[in-house]
């Protein structure tokens, strides 16, 4: 088991999606693991992390967040968008 702090979400215009998830840390980025989903499966995989998200906060606390921004890393193929 991983703990990861840092991923990358992209789409493609051929109904992919792609997620990568890291392990960052100052002196190095590790790759956790890659996934390719159906778009039904991402949203399925949204759908889950949402309402595990909800049930947590109502028993903890609202958790703040950091904006989700684009950044200069290049998505996997150039005709796919996403975030990182």
């Amino acid at each position: 088991m991983s703990y990861v702090n840092a991923y990358s979400v992209t789409y493609s215009k051929k109904n992919e999606f792609y997620l990568e998830l890291r392990q960052s840390r100052p002196e190095e980025h590790v790759n956790v693991g890659s996934f390719f989903l159906l778009p039904q499966d991402a949203k399925g995989l949204m759908l889950a992390l949402q309402t595990m998200i909800q049930e947590y906060e109502k028993e903890h606390g609202e958790i703040e967040t950091t904006k989700i921004e684009r950044t200069g890393t290049e998505p996997l193929k150039a005709d796919w968008k996403g975030f990182a």
